[in-house]
């Protein structure tokens, strides 16, 4: 029995311009010869830049099913291709002396017919030599499929079925892979390896290593490297060796992405091997993509971090920030204060004096108020409820003098004098009314602006239920919710736009009151919302936002 012999060229071919305008620069070929000389195909394949060690595949589908049985050789030469570029077919032992003896056909995953039985009329130019073979060779063309299937080129003499020689080239997707990470700790293990870059091997001390610093749920099985590794500060030069023979920088790219941000477009790397080196790595969270330029569609991504240096790290930069800022502060808080001070002073005078304005406006308008109601009831004849009218209004007159430098009054002074307020008007109009005070709240503690109600309930009672007499009602509520104070006064008046301008008197001067009062305070604020329609009445919600301490 005679032994086969498998021959593997890696010597690039020459340019042939030439020769039926075919570029062969950067290709390499591969091909399988008996001893007998008889006719063989040799494929040229492209590889870039990029020899891809200890990478075989054996296609799933067997050519044969659109062949004779046994009519294929038994043995004959399956490769990869990584790259999209045609691959190209040769046959020394056919030349134009003999090429009429026999014919070729190109099968796509050994059933569809690309090429059918064909005679063969290409040769390649004198110049392009394979070995010690005899120069001229036939030329079957350049052929190519798509990623993840496969060609066969197969021979035969004409009228027969027997096949004298086949190539099969599957075009494999390919991605970068990743074997072993270099850090500055790991300089000699470096050296090493920089000397056989080729040898994919590793020792048993790269074996160990992630082990070492890693828990094994940690450590991928398949690649022995960490799933995200975390790196020192001190570890900020990372050198990731790939699993491919580089012959030429431009077959590999790679794109670094910190903390979710691209730091700049893909690029190629920068030396002419399987190392790529990266540099001074700031702290953050790290992706990095790899790719071969004849497969930018296939993308290898591989994520790590870069803890802080010490100095870098936040709990550092918070406390010499809190120091610098300490130091500042020191410098220029005397002034700043003294200007801060200055300012809110003047401010809290400016809005003193115009809530003094307002409420002097106020007192004079209740006044009258109160002394055309009395007139009123004189009048008509009613002098035992005008003496009666005259005697609540001198105590609510008193309670008023008596509140009106005080900023705040205790929530029950104020309602003790809203009482007298409806009474008053009670003699008048004789309307029905009623106060509810929520129990979790304290009216003994909490404390309002003085006087802040009353012009409200005047509205209610003067535009809204004076006409209706014993049929008007006016409801206050006092209600607590959180923090947070509500007062609410509902009546069945005959209600009224509430978009419209507001021409009451007491009315513009509470809102004005309220938006001053909002101004001198911090964080407890007062809202003012009205609710009414023609002939349904109306709600005012008064809203006390931050006004209790819980």
């Amino acid at each position: 029995m005679k032994q086969k012999k498998l021959l593997w060229l890696i010597a690039l071919i020459p340019v042939q311009v030439t020769f039926a305008q075919i570029d062969l620069d950067n290709y390499a070929t591969s091909y399988s010869t008996n001893d007998k000389g008889a006719p063989f195909i040799v494929a040229a394949l492209p590889y870039n830049g990029v020899h891809f060690s200890g990478i075989d595949h054996s296609p799933k589908i067997k050519p044969e099913q659109a062949t004779p049985k046994g009519a294929r050789p038994a043995s004959y030469r399956q490769l990869n291709t990584f790259d999209s570029s045609d691959v190209y077919f040769f046959v020394p032992g056919i030349y134009k002396n003999n090429a009429g003896e026999y014919e070729f056909r190109i099968l796509q995953n050994g059933i569809t017919v690309m090429v059918q039985w064909s005679d063969i009329s290409n040769f390649a130019a004198n110049d392009l030599q394979i070995n010690t073979y005899k120069r001229n060779f036939a030329f079957l063309g350049g052929y190519k499929t798509t990623w993840g299937n496969y060609l066969i080129a197969d021979i035969r003499k004409k009228g027969t079925d027997s096949i004298l020689s086949s190539s099969l080239v599957y075009w494999q997707p390919v991605q970068p892979a990743i074997l072993n990470i270099y850090t500055p700790n790991d300089l000699n293990d470096f050296l090493k390896r920089l000397k056989r870059p080729y040898d994919m091997s590793l020792s048993k001390e790269e074996l160990e290593k992630w082990t070492k610093r890693y828990p094994k749920s940690e450590i991928d099985t398949g690649t022995g490297l960490p799933h995200h590794p975390v790196f020192s500060g001190d570890e900020n030069n990372l050198i990731f060796y790939l699993s491919t023979d580089i012959y030429k920088k431009e077959a590999l790219e790679y794109e670094i992405v910190k903390d979710g941000v691209a730091d700049g477009p893909w690029k190629p790397n920068e030396f002419d091997n399987n190392f790529i080196w990266l540099k001074n790595l700031s702290p953050g969270h790290y992706i990095l993509h790899m790719r071969f330029s004849a497969q930018r569609q296939h993308i290898a991504t591989y994520e790590f971090d870069i803890q802080p240096k010490w100095h870098q790290t936040v709990t550092f930069k918070i406390i010499a920030g809190s120091l610098l800022a300490a130091f500042f502060l020191l410098l220029f808080r005397l002034s700043a204060q003294s200007k801060k001070l200055a300012a809110h002073k003047r401010k809290k005078e400016t809005i003193e004096n115009k809530l003094r304005y307002i409420r002097a406006q106020l007192n004079p308008h209740f006044v009258f108020n109160a002394l055309s109601s009395i007139q009123g009831l004189i009048n008509k004849k009613e002098t035992e409820q005008a003496n009666q009218y005259l005697s609540e209004f001198s105590s609510l007159l008193r309670q008023t003098i008596s509140n009106d430098d005080k900023e705040t009054i205790p929530l029950e002074m104020e309602i003790n004098n809203i009482e007298y307020y409806i009474r008053l008007e009670q003699l008048r109009f004789h309307f029905q009314y009623s106060i509810f005070v929520d129990d979790k709240l304290n009216i003994t503690t909490t404390e309002i602006p003085p006087f802040l109600i009353q012009p409200l309930m005047e509205n209610s009672i003067k535009h809204g239920i004076a006409a209706l007499q014993e049929n008007g009602r006016i409801q206050l509520r006092f209600l607590l919710s959180g923090k947070d104070m509500e007062v609410v006064i509902t009546d069945n008046g005959k209600g009224f736009d509430p978009l419209q301008p507001v021409s009451g008197f007491g009315i513009r001067l509470t809102k004005e009151r309220i938006y001053l009062l909002n101004q001198a305070g911090s964080y407890q604020h007062i809202l003012l919302q009205i609710e009414s329609a023609a002939a349904m009445g109306t709600t005012v919600h008064l809203y006390f936002k931050n006004w209790l301490v819980l």
